[in-house]
């Protein structure tokens, strides 16, 4: 999630446009000076310009909080499926999300309702292929890849199981494509998939891994 606006950054555009819409343009003119009236006239635009982006970048910085609280307390009325992903696909994977690894288990827990949960086995009883084999998974400079289950739950529930592919040595957990033409060998990730692995991604290292995204 970007940074917060300070509300400052907003009162001090505004301030800014005023000093140049008031007491600036109206100097300039007492002088007749064609030069400085430009100069207040676009200050004033530029500022109030600034003003007025950052008070809809915040709003919408507003909006978006306000919808992942509402996502999170609609869990516990209509746990279904199709609404836990949802949930899942609009959450922030950044700062939505707590992450707890130890030598045995990681557990990614879903902070505005700890009952939405993912869970992988980080021993041998996670493993889904110890020596995974695919193009994408092989092409990094540490070649050796190994698969783990991703469990998806909701309090006791067992929702779903995804696969998260250690690549590079362990430096990125990529998702497994899941969609491509017909006939092919499926080459992009489904939108859950790769959500699901952004949330686990600690090292910030799935992007540069080149995981490609389908619709």
């Amino acid at each position: 999630m970007p940074r917060a606006i300070p509300d400052w950054w907003i009162q001090a555009s505004w301030f800014v446009g005023g000093i140049f819409a008031t007491g600036a343009l109206w100097y300039y003119l007492s002088t007749n000076s064609s030069f400085g009236i430009g100069v207040a006239i676009t200050g004033a635009f530029l500022s109030c310009g600034i003003a007025i982006a950052l008070h809809r970048k915040r709003d919408a910085q507003v909006i978006a909080v306000t919808a992942r609280e509402k996502a999170g307390s609609s869990l516990s009325a209509a746990p279904t499926k199709e609404n836990i992903e949802r949930v899942i696909l609009n959450s922030d994977p950044r700062n939505d999300w707590s992450l707890h690894s130890d030598p045995t288990k990681t557990v990614c827990s879903y902070k505005q309702d700890v009952n939405l949960r993912l869970e992988m086995r980080n021993d041998e009883s996670g493993v889904q292929c110890e020596d995974f084999r695919e193009p994408w998974a092989n092409k990094f400079p540490d070649r050796s890849a190994r698969g783990y289950w991703c469990d998806l739950y909701y309090g006791s529930s067992h929702i779903g199981r995804y696969v998260l592919v250690a690549a590079d040595g362990a430096r990125a957990l990529l998702p497994l494509p899941r969609h491509g033409a017909p006939g092919k060998r499926p080459h992009h990730v489904l939108p859950l998939d790769y959500r699901i692995a952004e949330i686990h991604d600690a090292l910030q290292t799935l992007d540069q891994h080149g995981a490609r995204r389908g619709p």
